[in-house]
Parts: C-alpha cells; sequence; structure tokens
C-alpha cells in the first residue's frame, strides 16, 4: 500500500520537478497560489489538498500560474533590456552628433537573442529573493520547496567561491601597486584621501564636491605622470648604456604580445629588469628631493631592530645570490646550444616535427634534397650564383661526395652500474646513427682529441667469439661512462655497454662547449634496428659558400619549393637558439 500510495503521488512531484527550475522572480508572483497550505474552502472537498487527485489539480494550477508569471518576467526583462538599448542608441545618437530619432528605436538583437537575455535578467534578479522556498506551501508544494532549499545552498556556494577570487584578485592588484614606485603613489594618495597632502605640511578642507572631485582629479594625473617621468628617464639610461641582448628579452616576448612587444622601447623589452632598478632608484633620490622621507628615524630603526635587519639583507643577499645562480645557469645552456650551431649548415627535419626526437623521413626522401640548388631568392628574383650543397674529396677514393649528413636521433633509457645495496638508478643517453662518418664529421666540424673515425662495416672481433660496434663519443659521455668502470674518463679502445650492446670507443670527440659533447656516434645501420628506428630523423646540409644568409635562402627553398616530401628547414644557427629558448 505504501508503494501505491507512493506512486499516486509521483504525477504532481514530476510537475513540481519542472516547476523547480523556473527563475525565482517568476515564483515570488506565483506566491499566492504556491504559498497556500490548503486548497480554498470553496473547492470542496473533491479536490482538497489532502487527496491525491486534489493535490494533483492543485499542482497543475500552480504551473499553470507559475507559467504565467514566467511569461511576465521574460517580457518585464526583455522590456528593460530594449529600454537600455534605447537609451544607448540615445547616447550614440548624441555623441556621434547624428540625427536622434534616426536610429533610436533600432534593435539590432534578434528576438531570440532578446529572449535569452530577458531570461538570463530574470534568473540573475533571484538574488533578491534567497529565502522564497520558506514561503512555499510544505503540504502541496513540499517537491519545489526542497529544490529551492538546494538551489539556494548552491547559489550560496557559487557566491563563496566568487567571493574568494574576487579576493584573490583584489590581493594581486594590491600586490601590484605595492611594486609602483613610493613617489607616484604618495602623489596618489589625496585620490583617496582628499584632505590629505604630501608636499605641504596642511591643506586647507574641501567643503564641496567638485573642489574634492578635482582634487582627486588632479591626484590621479600628478601621480600618473610622476610615473611616466621615472619610467622614461629609467629607460633613456638603460638605452645609453647599450647593454648587450640577454634571456631577459627573450623571457619578456614569451609573456608580452609580439606587437606591444614590438611596440615598447628596445630597453623596456631586453633589459627591463635594470629599467626597473633604475626607476626605483630614481624614485629613491625623488623621495628625498621631496624631503618627507624621515631618513634619521630609519638608521635609527636599522640601529635599534638590528635582528630584523640582519635577517632582511641576510635574505635580500640569498635571494640574489638564487637568481644570479639561476640566471647563470640558463646563459650557460644559451651558450652551449648556440655554439654548437654553424652558420652555414641548414638543419632539415620533417614537416611538423618540433625536434629532431619526433622527426621521421623515409630513405627514398632523402636522396633528393641531395641534388637540390637554388636559383631564385624569396621575391622570385635571379641569384647571381645558385646555392648548392658543398662538396669534397673523400679521403677513401670514393671522388667528390656532398656534404649531407643523414642521421637518426635517438635518447636510450639505461641502467647505470650500481654498488651492492644501492637503489637502482637510470639516467638518458643520446645517440645519433650516422651514414657516412666523414662527412658527419665535416658538416659539424668535429675533430678528435684521441683515436679515430669508424671504419669498414662498424662492427671488430673482441675475441672470446665476440663482437663490438665502433662508436665515437663526446667527451662529456667519455666522462660519465668513465666513472661507471671507476675511470676519470674513457679513452679510445675501452669497452662500455649500450643497452645490451658491447660499444667500443674508437675515438674522442673535440666537443666542449657543445650539445655533441653528451653524445654517442655509431652507424645508422647498425643502431638504426637495434633500437626501432630504422628511418632518418634528421639531415645537416653544408651549403656551398659556408655562409649564414645562403644557409637561410636553402632552408627557405626547402620549406616553401620542395614540395615532395614536405620538410621543415631552418638554419642550424636557429635551430640551436630556438632550442636554447626550449630549455
Amino acid at each position: 500500500m505504501a508503494i501505491l500510495r507512493w506512486l499516486s503521488y509521483l504525477p504532481h512531484r514530476i510537475v513540481q520537478l519542472f516547476m523547480g527550475v523556473y527563475p525565482l522572480p517568476a515564483i515570488r508572483l506565483a506566491r499566492p497560489v504556491l504559498g497556500h497550505e490548503t486548497a480554498p474552502a470553496w473547492l470542496g472537498p473533491f479536490l482538497s489538498s489532502s487527496t491525491w487527485f486534489g493535490r494533483l489539480w492543485w499542482t497543475l494550477f500552480g504551473y499553470v500560474i507559475l507559467t504565467g508569471a514566467l511569461t511576465v518576467c521574460g517580457f518585464a526583462a526583455a522590456g528593460l533590456l530594449y529600454l537600455g538599448v534605447v537609451i544607448f542608441n540615445l547616447g550614440s545618437a548624441v555623441l556621434s552628433g547624428g540625427s536622434v530619432g534616426a536610429n533610436l528605436f533600432d534593435l539590432t538583437l534578434s528576438k531570440d537573442t532578446l529572449g535569452r537575455l530577458g531570461m538570463l535578467i530574470a534568473y540573475l534578479a533571484g538574488v533578491f529573493f534567497p529565502r522564497e522556498y520558506q514561503r512555499i506551501a510544505p503540504a502541496t508544494f513540499g517537491v519545489l520547496r526542497s529544490l529551492l532549499k538546494v538551489r539556494r545552498s548552491i547559489v550560496r556556494v557559487i557566491y563563496r567561491v566568487g567571493r574568494f577570487i574576487i579576493r584573490v584578485f583584489g590581493y594581486v592588484f594590491l600586490l601590484g601597486l605595492s611594486l609602483l614606485p613610493l613617489a607616484s603613489l604618495l602623489m596618489v594618495l589625496p585620490a583617496v584621501l582628499p584632505q590629505e597632502t604630501v608636499l605641504t605640511d596642511s591643506i586647507r578642507p574641501a567643503r564641496s564636491f567638485w573642489r574634492r572631485f578635482g582634487r582627486r582629479v588632479f591626484a590621479l594625473l600628478t601621480g600618473f605622470a610622476l610615473l611616466v617621468g621615472l619610467l622614461a628617464i629609467a629607460v633613456e639610461i638603460v638605452t645609453r648604456m647599450n647593454l648587450k641582448g640577454t634571456y631577459f628579452g627573450e623571457l619578456a616576448r614569451l609573456i608580452l604580445p609580439t606587437d606591444l612587444a614590438n611596440a615598447l622601447p628596445r630597453a623596456m623589452v631586453e633589459q627591463w629588469p635594470y629599467v626597473l632598478l633604475i626607476m626605483y632608484a630614481t624614485d629613491l633620490a625623488v623621495l628625498f628631493a621631496i624631503g618627507k622621507v624621515p631618513l634619521q628615524y630609519n638608521i635609527r630603526n636599522l640601529a635599534v631592530r638590528w635582528k630584523v635587519t640582519i635577517l632582511t639583507g641576510l635574505t635580500f643577499t640569498v635571494v640574489v645570490g638564487l637568481l644570479t645562480g639561476m640566471f647563470a645557469f640558463v646563459n650557460g645552456i644559451n651558450q652551449l646550444t648556440s655554439n654548437s650551431g654553424i652558420p652555414g649548415n641548414v638543419f632539415v627535419l620533417s614537416d611538423g616535427a618540433t625536434d629532431e626526437l619526433f622527426s621521421n623521413m623515409g630513405y627514398g626522401d632523402v636522396d633528393k634534397v641531395e641534388l637540390e640548388k637554388v636559383y631564385y631568392d624569396r621575391a622570385g628574383d635571379l641569384l647571381p650564383k645558385p646555392i648548392a650543397i658543398k662538396e669534397l674529396p673523400a679521403p677513401d677514393g670514393r671522388g667528390m661526395v656532398r656534404l649531407m649528413s643523414r642521421e637518426t636521433y635517438f635518447v636510450i633509457n639505461q641502467a647505470v652500474p650500481v654498488k651492492k645495496g644501492e637503489k637502482p638508478r637510470r639516467r638518458f643517453v643520446q645517440l645519433r646513427g650516422i651514414r657516412d662518418p666523414f662527412v658527419a664529421a665535416k658538416v659539424h666540424d668535429i675533430r678528435l682529441v684521441e683515436g679515430d673515425w669508424i671504419k669498414g662495416s662498424g662492427v671488430l672481433d673482441i675475441g672470446g667469439g665476440r663482437t663490438a660496434w665502433q662508436a665515437v663519443i663526446g667527451e662529456g659521455a667519455a666522462a660519465n661512462f668513465g666513472a661507471d668502470q671507476g675511470k676519470e674518463r674513457l679513452h679510445a679502445g675501452d669497452l662500455f655497454e649500450l643497452g645490451d650492446k658491447q660499444m667500443l670507443v674508437t675515438g674522442i670527440m673535440k666537443s666542449e662547449g657543445s650539445t655533441f659533447g653528451s653524445e654517442v656516434w655509431a652507424l645508422q645501420q647498425l643502431v638504426g634496428p637495434q633500437f626501432g628506428k630504422q628511418q632518418f630523423t634528421t639531415l645537416v646540409l653544408r651549403v656551398e659558400d659556408d655562409t649564414l644568409a645562403s644557409a637561410e635562402e636553402m632552408s627557405w627553398h626547402l620549406r616553401n619549393r620542395f614540395k615532395n616530401p614536405r620538410l621543415k628547414a631552418v638554419s642550424e644557427t636557429e635551430y640551436f637558439r630556438d632550442l636554447g629558448k626550449s630549455n
């Protein structure tokens, strides 16, 4: 029986679920019906809210009344919106000097958009009726009352979250104000307190609204003018210092929009920390010139509160030291990557690749690049001399070979030998598979400090039925692998493990100050199948006249005119410069 009774009241509960999503102003208008605890006596016992039929009838009647109230609220909100449009058109006509009556009642919004905005206004107006659920009859409209209570709880949570967000933005705004020069903030003080003054000891009280308003405006303009003046002085001083570009400019261009960065003075973008320091120093001088800084009191305060003074000085020293070390590290990485680029080289990746680790090119595709020549510049004009890939005679009697190095780049995750009882460790090893050691050495301008380049098939018999692959490694890699064996570094003729293969060091590259110092070079036809990457990832080619201008023309030609396959080609200098920014 309880289930049947619950099911008998299910229809009017479903109707109240729909009523629960209506805006609160409409529910307020329909409250004369929704607020009745019982049905009026004139309806008789048959339609009494104590019976399921009477409660259903009363719920449907309330739904109809509520829908009518919603229509009234929607039209009222749309009317207010339309009135706002009329006022806006009137103001626009007056300001523009046009005809007032021509476009006064023009409504650029569609009816659907106007209706949606009207409903939005009706829902937003619900904040003025937060406790409307308390006036709903619980006997007849209990479900509606519960839904409105839940809605109020949700609104309260949203309100608290919104208030928290506003407070956070307020703190950020105050933090931004605290970074402004103190002199400009003191000049703006009368904008908040018109009865206060900075430059004089006293000021006549402003008794009228317009006098106080004038003081506020004057204070804002004075503070802004002083801020602009301090900034202009700092920019001019830094510009005359003619400092070299650093990492600061690259960081600023990553944050600022391109148009804004190009519009600002160069010193504000490239040397912004120095601009800020000089601006603050000038601000301090202005404060002393104003004479409102109690210098004697400040000096006495340092002596009295000596513990706080020492802690503050120590904190600033630590922060400056950390920043100095961090920027030195960043500049070192930039220097390392920039030294790896050769002006006459062109770095070629597959189309869409951002790094050679993610590049993938087929064997047949790269053969076409080797024959490319540039006859026309970017504007389509004939070049005085075609730009081609440089050729050199090979030492093994092969004749002339083009300096285009076909390479496959890997990053190998390898276990590091540890002592018994130590936790296992792993490291990344950079492996570069090269097709022709002579061409790779000439293209990258790499010389050996000891040993010789890879020869023959790249595989040597080391006795006992074992073989090892020949490898040429950088000085950094030689030190790392040597530490695994208890040596200062590996030398030509030493063995080390790469994956599950024995590698024989045939030579040590003179790679100090470049990214090749941590790499291992081996024949691509050996390491490609072994480590699961048989296609080339990178082409590095040297232009005939070894100039950056020719390398940029060749890279533009390969990017835009070479269609099969599509390639991403940049000068090697630009590639390593961008790599430094990514690092």
